[in-house]
């Protein structure tokens, strides 16, 4: 069994718990599942077995929601593609990327802490568990994982 598989069977024990071990504070229900790069298409067809189990072994319901496509869509709902483009070529990488930081971090726009906690609207902690999958769309400084999950502080158990 790789450290992948092993890692994942801990993940199940605890998301599978009640309560869930996977923070040491019951108002912060979240994880972050780290894993080597090279590890990538494994680690999808491993999720995807883990979230089967959870549902059939422990009645669990889980929910992907993809950050790349609420990223892409809160980029076409506000700037557009092209607007973005055009800026990188203009001013390049740098400015293009602090730009849609400030998309997806400023009220004027669609922040998205805000269109992920409205994508969560209605799941229940006694049953739902939500996988964020596709956080590299993110990196490499568009918009932290760790300040989204600071931004759900409170805003949902699941």
């Amino acid at each position: 069994m790789s450290l992948l598989e092993d890692e994942i069977r801990v993940l199940e024990q605890d998301l599978a718990a009640s309560p869930i071990r996977i923070s040491a504070y019951h108002d912060l229900p979240f994880a972050i599942f780290c894993y080597e790069p090279k590890e990538e298409f494994t680690c999808r067809k491993h999720i995807r077995s883990l979230a089967i189990s959870l549902e059939q072994n422990y009645q669990k319901r889980v929910t992907f929601i993809s950050l790349g496509r609420l990223f892409w869509e809160i980029i076409e709902k506000t700037e557009g593609l092209d607007a973005i483009v055009e800026e990188e070529h203009q001013f390049g990488f740098e400015r293009a990327q602090e730009t849609v930081n400030t998309i997806l971090s400023d009220e004027d726009f669609r922040p998205l802490p805000d269109v992920l906690a409205s994508r969560m609207q209605g799941l229940s902690p006694d049953k739902d568990i939500v996988f964020l999958v596709r956080a590299g769309v993110l990196a490499p400084s568009i918009y932290r994982c760790s300040t989204l999950l600071d931004k759900m502080h409170g805003r949902t158990m699941v």
